[in-house]
């Protein structure tokens, strides 16, 4: 279900990537991608929304996710990036592990699943009650095989 929150993002997140988002409750979001050219890419995944909810409060100050990025992933591993929730409430910069997280895979072939996941994790939040699964985008960038 993709929703849309409008004028409730902070930060870098006040753009319309931070207010619509595809979100589930208590369960593991994917996205797979198919059809890539063999190669390497550099993948960015923000894995939680920014919105203030009266019961859930906001997600980018007070949940903690796990993301996986990898290739053909059929389910979050046990080591994993974990994204802490945010010291500065405007979230005013662009912050690996804060904001997102960044992987690298390599694609071998056509048939290969980039796949991305995210998950809330209740152990590692603030405020563990409450809240969703968020992924709020994505981007994935080809690394020239030059630049390896």
């Amino acid at each position: 279900m993709l929703r849309a929150f409008r004028n409730k993002s902070r930060g870098v997140f006040s753009t319309p990537l931070g207010e619509d988002n595809i979100n589930g409750i208590g369960k593991t979001l994917g996205l797979r991608v198919r059809g890539l050219p063999p190669g390497k890419y550099r993948i960015y995944l923000i894995g939680w929304g920014t919105l203030d909810h009266h019961s859930w409060g906001n997600y980018l100050e007070l949940k903690a996710f796990r993301n996986a990025i990898g290739i053909n992933l059929s389910e979050l591993p046990e080591t994993k990036t974990l994204i802490t929730p945010l010291d500065d409430p405007n979230a005013a910069d662009w912050v690996e592990g804060q904001t997102h997280s960044v992987g690298i895979v390599q694609v071998e072939s056509l048939e290969d699943y980039v796949t991305l996941l995210s998950r809330k994790d209740r152990d590692a939040s603030p405020k563990p009650q409450g809240g969703r699964s968020v992924i709020v985008g994505f981007q994935i960038v080809q690394i020239p095989a030059a630049n390896d």
